[in-house]
């Protein structure tokens, strides 16, 4: 296991810690100094126990705080995701309605169509070439409406 040199508050300390973990424990111990430092500053010289306890705390206060802000950070991402996804639902069964009404007029168009097509061929009045045509129309309606009727 490696040993590092830290020192907090002026005094070095001998620390162990796992392989690929120095520069973590380095940075703590940077933290703790900084919050060390802060103490001494303002409150002189403190007896070391206290200061590592204060500046301890000082470390600890700002992690809840940080976590804190976190879970605050993802219950609003957490409420804005499901409003998005109600928002989306929504959107979806306006579409759906949309794409229902559509195939509806579709069907209503299909047999206006297959009506008129029935009165020409009993009437005569179609050419096969017209009758060739309006069954290719009417393949066509049947090709956009096959996905709507899913």
């Amino acid at each position: 296991m490696p040993e590092i040199v830290v020192t907090i508050a002026g005094r070095a300390f001998e620390l162990t810690c796992g392989e690929g973990e120095e520069k973590a424990l380095k940075n703590a111990a940077n933290r703790l100094d900084m919050e060390a430092a802060v103490l001494t500053d303002a409150m002189g010289r403190i007896p070391e126990s206290r200061l590592l306890l204060l500046a301890g705390l000082m470390v600890a206060n700002k992690t809840v705080e940080l976590e804190s802000d976190a879970a605050r950070i993802a219950e609003k991402a957490a409420r804005e995701a499901n409003d998005l996804a109600q928002k989306t639902m929504d959107d979806l069964r306006k579409v759906k309605g949309e794409l229902t009404r559509a195939k509806v007029r579709l069907a209503d168009l299909q047999e206006r169509f297959d009506a008129e097509l029935k009165s020409a061929k009993q009437k005569g009045q179609a050419s096969d070439e017209l009758l060739e045509s309006m069954n290719r129309m009417v393949e066509a309606v049947e090709r956009v409406a096959a996905p709507l009727s899913r």
